[in-house]
């Protein structure tokens, strides 16, 4: 049988895309009222923007892989599956709470980058896990919740960061951005990482004389360890890019006086 990570169609779909996106950066270089302002990527909006596209390929590897991994080596309900990653998704708002509050005293990069790390180091380590892993729920349960909080610990200070440095009548256009930048990061990170991970799994499976329903159990765990050590390097490196371009300053409360000191 034949395999192909990538159609047919993408032979010219892909070399099309292309054109289209140097015509459009043309266009907005030369145009008398582009779609984003001319000044709005300036300072630390291109860093948040960035660090934006790597936390939504981080969030939407969690996302999609762990009732895909509950699946294979834990249970055959997707109900039960659904609920393991639940365990995740609690935690991001908690942490965008926390990140936000933390923000008005710390700054934005000793909040996203600290935050990032704890995201990497828990997906990381969700590429070790095998069967029974999730079912060992104190563990399982911890690393999810580190996972959730860290890339919930970003979101505050990414938006933070770029609002500050754009220009005030374009504060919409940026948040926006940053919104754009992370749903990019799902969408396009995660097609690079499933292609990785399906090439892994082909190629398990290639070393299979006599595939049964266990070999492609196993070539498909090792397909969703593939995402999520590819999801742990995008969280660590937006960590060291929200570390050092971010700013260490409090931008959050730098304009607001303290109700305390007037």
């Amino acid at each position: 049988s034949s395999k192909q990570v990538m159609s047919d169609s993408g032979v010219w779909l892909l070399p099309v895309a292309g054109v289209l996106l140097v015509g459009y950066v043309v266009r907005h270089l030369t145009a008398k009222q582009p779609l984003i302002e001319r000044g709005v990527l300036t300072g630390r909006v291109p860093a948040a923007l960035l660090v934006s596209f790597l936390v939504g390929t981080a969030l939407v590897a969690v996302v999609v892989e762990i009732p895909v991994l509950a699946r294979l080596t834990m249970t055959n309900s997707q109900t039960t599956a659904a609920f393991v990653l639940l365990r995740f998704l609690v935690a991001v708002p908690i942490g965008a709470l926390v990140g936000g509050l933390l923000l008005r005293r710390i700054g934005p990069a000793f909040v996203a980058a600290p935050g990032l790390v704890l995201a990497g180091g828990a997906i990381l380590v969700m590429s070790g896990w095998r069967s029974g892993a999730l079912s060992d729920l104190v563990i399982s349960t911890l690393v999810l919740l580190v996972a959730g909080f860290g890339i919930g610990l970003a979101i505050a200070p990414v938006n933070d960061a770029a609002l500050a440095d754009a220009p005030e009548s374009a504060h919409g256009v940026t948040s926006a951005l940053v919104v754009v930048g992370r749903m990019m990061g799902m969408v396009v990170g995660l097609a690079l990482l499933t292609a990785v991970g399906l090439h892994r799994f082909s190629t398990e499976m290639q070393k299979v004389d006599r595939p049964n329903a266990q070999t492609v159990r196993d070539a498909g765990v090792v397909q969703v360890h593939t995402v999520f050590i590819g999801a742990g390097v995008a969280a660590l490196v937006a960590a060291a890019i929200a570390l050092f371009f971010l700013g260490r300053s409090v931008i959050a409360a730098r304009d607001v006086a303290d109700p305390l000191e007037s």
